[in-house]
């Protein structure tokens, strides 16, 4: 399968082009670092690396294995474990390696056992540090992240049904920090500070102990010795939306001044060699060669530490501008061509507070004024992305066609069943096991897309037949038209995408997010694949259920994850709707390795192609905050609103297309507008509008009323044949169902925009 970026550009995949540095050979990671066979040295202390190497252990005869239960299997191949090049850091400053040094001193230390908690704000580097280390000692390492219901089953060990000659039966099948604990591999444990209070009890009191007591094994209760090897490494991001303090109790294990490490961001010279480099790594940069100005990534970094030592937006801003945002924001400058300040503003500090939104925009303008990422840009961008002009202030133009539509290849004769379509078509019907059919065009058919494959066979046969995961969005599930904000605002999500980062678009209902979000797959002529989470959702419903199939209990990869690990392009609507607990499981897919641990012990990893774009509103019932972890994994947070009253107004007239007035347009566009200022707060007395003289409580219900989405116009627009239609659908949508308290006015309130 071609990567994303060939499909877009044809430029040569990425993957391939590092595959030959992924040897360890003698990895070169600064001059802090040296990396020889056996030994690993840092800052020129010299420290053993683990040895794995095959034949170490003698093997164990097939009758004991038998008689051992579970606790004969065959350990995991350790070696596969230790993280790759792909998932740690190339580059080490002095700052990482001082970090680095003190990991590698507490496990060579004979008299400490390896437990370390890092700390500090996100994005600053917490677990590609320990991927990081655990490459350079060669330490095998076992990932996981936990959510607000992750239990103790998920942790130690969790009940199975089995179906053997015997019959059916259970067993207890370990879970993946107890076989940490076997076989000595050191377990990464992400947002520890999520942990449930029951199970930071289970793990505190093996980390005391040395000992672990599980109940209910096919052996019976039995306890075990935690081996020697076996280390912990947590990460936490204090004080941030959906996590817990970490108590005394809990850091006492790891120890101040030991294991308890505080990490910051780097000094700005290291910050600025560690963004330029981690930019070279992008697919993006490597695909199409491009260099980041020393220059302008310095300029990067000094507005981060001017916002992060603000006086007055420190304290908002220091957490929510990450080095890996920085990254980001090199990239998206690169990926757009827009202006860097402009990026800034609309995409990546668009996550400050509201109320700081304008000082932290003056502040970056002042300091990057004009300034691009780079001079030049490429044609294969320029062809990839939106390849139409900015509209004009007020206007709307016509979307650019989409890549060429894809047709259904003719199949061979073989399984299959064959029927005619009219017009002299034929398609072939093959079936599949635990999957949905393949529909396929047959012998002597060309220039037949599935989707009209598939329409076809609902006209004519009445079958509605189920498909894998991914379509392609039809024209009517778009944006009908582009103007100046919407074509901005699909310009930095393509941006983002292109340099293999998610999107989050925000704004309130109707205001096109998720149409903007099938948009980008409508143009690039992507399969995607639409959920939405709800305050329920659970990391199981992301990621794999139990499934009882044949007497015999096995685990079944949910939707989301399957189409992230094929690499479809997926949106994901009312994202602040879950907990952020829910969203720390989506956060490993965006790390660097983007990999997923599943309760029976198998790693998803996220595929290349993978593209994610969500969509979200600030308000609203059952909203929850997203913090800052969470927003720092996005490579652009894109602030959108209702268009501005002319935009919205040529929106309708486009849609019309010259079937109705454009002066009642206009109007609906106009009272629309007017209830949205009256409910946000900014309604101006001072203007003339029909809603001035009427008490503040009855404007206010009327507003309600007469806030229409850009979504509500449009369909009216569309339904309306003529002048009279349109207004008698518009009426509708503002009468129906009126109380007769503000009924009157709401009449009085339409008659004043004309729209009677």
């Amino acid at each position: 399968m071609q990567s994303f970026l060939r499909s877009l550009f044809g430029a040569e995949d990425a993957a391939e082009g590092r595959s030959g540095a992924a040897g360890e050979g003698r990895a070169v990671f600064g001059e802090h670092i040296v990396l020889e066979g056996s030994e690993l040295g840092i800052l020129g202390e010299r420290f053993a690396r683990r040895d794995l190497r095959a034949g170490r252990f003698r093997a164990v005869p097939a009758e004991v294995r038998e008689e051992l239960g579970g606790f004969g299997d065959e350990a995991p191949d350790a070696a596969r474990l230790v993280p790759t090049r792909d998932e740690v850091f190339l580059r080490i400053t002095a700052s990482m390696a001082e970090i680095l040094q003190r990991m590698a001193q507490i496990e060579t230390n004979p008299h400490l056992r390896t437990f370390v908690l890092l700390t500090g704000p996100t994005g600053c580097g917490k677990t590609t540090m320990v991927k990081t280390y655990c490459h350079l000692a060669n330490e095998p390492c076992v990932e996981l992240t936990f959510s607000g219901d992750t239990t103790l089953a998920d942790f130690f060990q969790r009940t199975e049904v089995v179906r053997g000659d015997a019959g059916q039966s259970t067993v207890a099948a370990l879970g993946p920090a107890v076989q940490a604990m076997l076989h000595g591999h050191k377990l990464l444990i992400n947002e520890i500070n999520m942990l449930p209070p029951d199970l930071v009890s289970a793990l505190t009191q093996a980390m005391d102990t040395g000992r672990l007591v599980i109940s209910g094994t096919d052996l019976g209760n039995i306890e075990i010795e935690v081996h020697e090897q076996f280390g912990v490494f947590a990460t936490a991001n204090p004080n941030y939306v959906g996590a817990a303090e970490i108590g005394r109790a809990l850091q006492r294990r790891f120890g101040w001044g030991l294991g308890a490490i505080p990490m910051g961001f780097l000094p700005p010279d290291e910050e600025a060699d560690a963004v330029a480099f981690e930019f070279g790594r992008l697919e993006l940069a490597e695909a199409l060669d491009l260099r980041a100005n020393p220059s302008i990534v310095e300029r990067l970094v000094g507005v981060a530490s001017q916002l992060r030592g603000h006086a007055e937006l420190g304290g908002a801003m220091r957490d929510r501008i990450s080095t890996r945002s920085l990254v980001h924001w090199l990239a998206l400058g690169h990926a757009t061509g827009l202006p860097l300040a402009e990026i800034g503003a609309q995409a990546v500090l668009s996550i400050a507070p509201d109320d700081l939104m304008e000082p932290v925009a003056e502040t970056t303008r002042q300091a990057l004024g004009r300034a691009v990422a780079s001079t030049a840009y490429p044609d294969e961008l320029r062809q990839a992305l939106l390849d139409v002009e900015r509209p004009d202030e007020g206007a709307a133009v016509a979307l650019p066609p989409p890549k060429p539509m894809e047709t259904l290849e003719a199949a061979d004769n073989g399984s299959g069943v064959t029927l005619d379509l009219s017009g002299g078509r034929r398609v072939k019907i093959r079936g599949r096991a635990d999957r949905p059919p393949v529909v396929e065009g047959a012998n002597g058919t060309s220039g037949l897309a599935a989707e009209e494959a598939r329409r076809a066979l609902r006209a004519e046969y009445g079958l509605n037949l189920a498909s894998s995961l991914g379509h392609v969005p039809p024209t009517n599930r778009v944006l009908p038209c582009l103007t100046a904000s919407s074509w901005q605002a699909l310009r930095l999500t393509q941006g983002a995408l292109v340099a293999g980062r998610p999107v989050f678009l925000r704004g309130p209902t109707g205001c096109g997010k998720s149409a903007m979000a099938r948009t980008l797959a409508h143009l690039w002529n992507l399969p995607a694949v639409e959920f939405s989470l709800t305050g329920e959702t659970s990391k199981t419903d992301l990621t794999a259920a139990r499934r009882l199939t044949g007497g015999a209990t096995s685990w079944s990869i949910q939707g989301f994850l399957e189409a992230a690990s094929e690499g479809l392009f997926v949106i994901v609507n009312e994202y602040n709707l879950a907990y952020p607990d829910v969203h720390s499981i989506i956060n490993g897919l965006f790390d660097k390795g983007g990999r997923l641990l599943l309760p029976d012990g198998r790693v998803v990893h996220a595929h290349p192609d993978f593209r994610l774009v969500a969509t979200g509103f600030a308000e609203g019932p059952g909203v929850k905050p997203l913090n800052e972890a969470v927003e720092n994994r996005f490579g652009a947070v894109i602030r959108m609103d209702y268009p501005p009253l002319d935009e919205e107004a040529a929106i309708l007239a486009f849609v019309a297309d010259e079937a109705v007035d454009p002066a009642l347009l206009h109007s609906a566009a106009e009272l629309a507008a007017t209830g949205r200022a009256i409910l946000s707060g900014a309604w101006d007395r001072d203007a003339r509008h029909p809603l001035n003289d009427v008490p503040a409580d009855l404007a206010g219900a009327a507003a309600e009323r007469v806030s229409l989405t850009t979504a509500e116009l449009v369909t009216s627009a569309r339904a309306g044949d003529d002048s009279s239609t349109f207004v008698r659908w518009l009426r509708r949508g503002v009468l129906d169902g009126a109380g007769d308290d503000i009924r009157a006015v709401l009449e009085a309130t339409l008659a004043g925009y004309g729209l009677v």
